[in-house]
């Protein structure tokens, strides 16, 4: 199909899809100091992701 608007083709389109986990990654240790002022911070993230399995891609 070839859409004369490709935005408004694209606005109607629907995805379909299945979760297959929700976990967070690994943590991330940010450590930040200053040079002879004796401070310093540690700090640690952990990003949260969904891992996600596309099945079907519709353009109305």
């Amino acid at each position: 199909m070839y859409a004369i608007n490709k935005k408004e083709a694209l606005q109607k389109a629907k995805v379909t899809g299945e979760i297959l986990s929700s976990n967070k990654s690994q943590k991330v240790i940010i450590y930040k100091y200053k040079k002879r002022k004796n401070s310093n911070k540690k700090n640690g993230h952990r990003q949260k992701f969904m891992r996600v399995k596309i099945t079907k891609i519709a353009v109305a």
